[in-house]
């Protein structure tokens, strides 16, 4: 029993440690950011699934068509939804590290990823789509006759109309911008790509800068850990057994 208590007293002592409650503060991010990378993989899938079958045209498909752009659309709403979560638990978790040397490093970080207009307009989006208009997806289909014994290009995208998400006055400056970048209706599959290549890179900074900034705290942290594993592997459970019980 005294090897119980042993390993007892190393967890209550890491659990009291800085870095078991940075850790924790890391951990509940991610969480946030996972269910953002799910959500987007979600979406990107169906959105695949759509570009890569021709077939789904076909006058007998139709219902199966009408029921894809609905998923897709479904799909889109939530990964819009994770977008606004994921940047409010990041307000909370910079907010509970309480470092003024991170934060002054994050905002700098912050102010150099916003410069990218797309950041802004897919914010916004989630705006336009929980409290204005469920964003219109527009499935479209060509055809090009190939040249010179080449075999035929069929092409099927995905798209929000300018002309839709315009109507909506309430759009930023950066937004409005991005929307105008496009000569065309914005392609959806290259926007959630464009914007997740922009936010899994901006938390792999976060994660890198808060190692690098706590890295005394995280090393005690885990040679602590390590301790306990090797506690738990040493200890003898066979007093545990049904055949020592009273």
């Amino acid at each position: 029993m005294e090897e119980h208590k042993n390993i007892s007293d190393l967890i209550n002592q890491r659990n009291a440690l800085k870095g078991a409650e940075i850790m924790r503060l890391v951990r509940h991010l991610g969480f946030s950011l996972s269910i953002l990378i799910g959500n987007y993989q979600d979406l990107a899938t169906a959105c695949l699934i759509y570009e890569n079958d021709v077939h789904i045209w076909d006058e007998n498909n139709r219902q199966e068509l009408d029921w894809l752009i609905s998923e897709i659309t479904r799909l889109l709403h939530n990964y819009l939804a994770s977008v606004t979560s994921l940047i409010d638990h990041t307000r909370v978790f910079c907010r509970r590290l309480g470092c003024s040397k991170f934060q002054e490093t994050y905002e700098e970080k912050l102010n150099e990823v916003k410069s990218n207009a797309c950041l802004h307009f897919m914010k916004q989006l989630r705006n336009y789509a929980h409290h204005y208009h469920v964003p219109f997806v527009d499935a479209r289909f060509s055809f090009q006759r190939g040249e010179n014994q080449e075999g035929d290009i069929f092409e099927q995208t995905l798209h929000l109309e300018k002309n839709m998400l315009l109507k909506w006055d309430d759009w930023s400056s950066k937004s409005r911008q991005y929307i105008d970048g496009h000569e065309d209706d914005l392609d959806l599959k290259a926007t959630i790509d464009e914007y997740q290549v922009l936010i899994v890179e901006f938390y792999k900074w976060i994660a890198s800068t808060i190692e690098q900034l706590y890295n005394e705290e995280l090393n005690e942290l885990n040679q602590i850990e390590e301790r306990i594993q090797k506690k738990w592997e040493s200890m003898d459970f066979s007093d545990l057994g049904p055949e020592n019980k009273q």
